[in-house]
């Protein structure tokens, strides 16, 4: 599919001044292109009209990495220096990134005391206000032990202790009444 010449014709427009980047592979079919193009007379005619009409135009190619000998690849100083400084780069962003954090998350921690106070000063406030101001001892002990016996000694027949029944509600509403008097 791949394998015939192709005769559509490509135009590149670069309206800014930046460099385009040919692979190697893409230059060479672009040579092939123009010596095709053109008549051929000979050798010399092919290489000059090659040479001349890739001259004309500026060529920048990107090179892939290299190979040494040894088998792995290595890479050309401007791509070390390249790297060292994206590296560079981004180590002072994640330093300055850290920074950041470091500084919110003792922003949270100052914001989370101070809440934290505020919250256990007014569970104190309230505590003393409604819990602590209100304990009493147990009231009407004499008429609630009555009650507890008169139900223990008639335990089939409860009904003979609504006398000592109602003796006991009726100590519970007058000292009920004491405390909302002495409220007021």
């Amino acid at each position: 599919m791949g394998s015939g010449n192709s005769t559509r014709r490509v135009t590149i427009v670069n309206e800014s001044d930046s460099v385009l980047k040919l692979s190697d592979s893409v230059v060479e079919r672009l040579r092939e292109g123009v010596e095709k193009d053109r008549p051929v007379s000979g050798q010399q005619t092919r290489q000059s009209t090659s040479s001349s009409s890739i001259q004309d135009e500026p060529q920048y190619v990107s090179q892939p990495p290299q190979h040494h000998p040894g088998g792995g690849s290595y890479f050309t100083m401007d791509t070390l220096r390249l790297r060292q400084h994206h590296q560079e780069e981004i180590d002072s962003l994640q330093r300055h990134y850290q920074a950041k954090t470091e500084l919110l998350e003792k922003h949270n921690r100052s914001l989370f005391d101070a809440s934290k106070s505020k919250l256990e000063n007014k569970l104190n406030q309230v505590e003393e206000k409604y819990i602590s101001s209100h304990r009493h001892e147990p009231v009407c002990v004499e008429a609630s032990r009555n009650v507890e016996f008169c139900f223990n000694d008639n335990q089939k027949m409860p009904l003979k202790c609504s006398k000592v029944a109602k003796d006991f509600i009726n100590c519970v509403d007058s000292i009920r009444r004491q405390v909302i008097n002495e409220a007021a």
